[in-house]
């Protein structure tokens, strides 16, 4: 009975899309216009305004490199920043859809990149817990 319950749950666990895929922290295909409409006109490859180039930037976050150039992106946009008053400005619907996504990916990048590069110390046990440990073994 246990094996056929644990075959179960596994089988359940591997084609359940929720449990089974690990979520990515990658910004919806939906904003692919958005971000080439308001942000790549200044900010490409070859202008480069402010010496920021987001036209190599991948819409997955893969790095800290990524994920802090994405930040600075999210952080000009909330503040008003970008884009400049004498550009085309995004509708307030648009811009705040495109706000949200990137919030949303942003914190689960945050997540996941510091799930994967942090180092895990090793500590010591002081007296007590170590006298603790013995007497519970």
């Amino acid at each position: 009975m246990y094996k056929i319950f644990s075959l179960m749950a596994g089988f359940a666990l591997a084609t359940n899309p929720l449990w089974g895929a690990e979520p990515k922290a990658i910004m919806p295909e939906k904003h692919f216009d958005f971000f080439d409409a308001y942000c790549l006109d200044c900010h490409d490859t070859d202008t480069q305004k402010g010496k920021v180039d987001l036209e190599t930037l991948s819409f997955n976050v893969t790095s800290l490199q990524h994920a802090e150039l994405w930040q600075k992106v999210l952080d000009v946009l909330n503040s008003g920043e970008m884009p400049p008053e004498n550009k085309k400005q995004p509708e307030s619907v648009a811009k705040a859809d495109f706000l949200e996504d990137l919030a949303k990916t942003m914190v689960l990048a945050r997540k996941k990149l510091s799930d994967s590069a942090g180092q895990i110390t090793m500590r010591r046990l002081n007296r007590r817990e170590y006298q603790n440990t013995i007497e519970s073994l």
